[in-house]
């Protein structure tokens, strides 16, 4: 008679805590795995196509190039896929001169940049009043501007840009003024109690006084063909209610 042999069967089962360190270990590695996804991923979106290249449109006659192209060499990240343009418009709009600014991507590798600069009108010692009345220090690059209409305005540091686009609408008008009467203004003095004094490109001196101004220009254009002879004079006061006076250069009163 054959005997069976009994066949044991084994089995392994791991302890509890085992069991929950696994599934921790599988999670963690699950969530690294997303991770290092991610991550890389991310970084290979920011650096991806980088920019090679800046064009611009106009060239700045004011602005420096250096400038903006250190902005963007600053920007983080710089791939073309990645870099946010309105972004960083609105960072190049902060930039003295510049006006207004359109960037676009050009792929692979370059942005088109087309700036609209301030356009500048008068010159206030180191300031420079643009068009769109905003006030721009060039203290720098003071010979670039010498061509500019001249205003000295005593503390300055006192006055608000209003204050200076008014100054600069009258002095065009007075300007115009004078033209009728062919005398090519040169600059214009403001001084502690607002009195304004006129230069001339001929050495002509006027002194217009603090207020009324255009009246007072007037009242001159509207006489001065009387007045001989003109390469003779040095200086006119207009601070009078009803007339002017007169001061001649000094050869013409030794020759009187």
């Amino acid at each position: 008679m054959a005997i069976k042999k009994q066949q044991r069967k084994f089995s392994f089962e791991f302890p509890r805590a085992s069991k929950a360190v696994f599934r921790s270990t599988g999670l963690l590695a699950f969530f690294a795995l997303i991770f290092a996804t991610f991550y890389y991923s991310s970084r290979w979106y920011q650096t991806a196509w980088p920019i090679d290249k800046v064009a611009f449109q106009h060239q700045p006659v004011y602005l420096d190039k250096k400038d903006i192209l250190k902005l963007i060499d600053n920007q983080s990240p710089r791939g073309m896929w990645a870099i946010d343009i309105e972004e960083l418009q609105d960072l190049v709009v902060e930039l003295p001169w510049v006006r207004s600014v359109e960037i676009r991507k050009i792929w692979p590798d370059q942005l088109s940049l087309n700036i609209i600069e301030h356009q500048p009108v008068a010159r206030f010692d180191s300031l420079v009043l643009t068009q769109s009345n905003t006030l721009i220090n060039v203290n720098e690059n003071i010979q670039k501007f010498k061509g500019l209409p001249e205003i000295k305005v005593a503390e300055r540091e006192e006055l608000s840009t209003a204050i200076y686009a008014d100054i600069w609408q009258e002095y065009k008008q007075l300007r115009l003024n004078f033209e009728l009467i062919e005398l090519e203004l040169y600059t214009l003095h403001v001084d502690t109690i607002n009195n304004w004094k006129l230069t001339f490109t001929n050495g002509l001196e006027i002194n217009l006084g603090r207020k009324d101004h255009l009246s007072r220009v007037e009242r001159l254009v509207n006489v001065y063909s009387s007045v001989k002879p003109k390469n003779k004079l040095a200086r006119i006061d207009l601070r009078y209610n009803n007339g002017f006076a007169v001061e001649w250069k000094k050869e013409a009163e030794q020759e009187g």
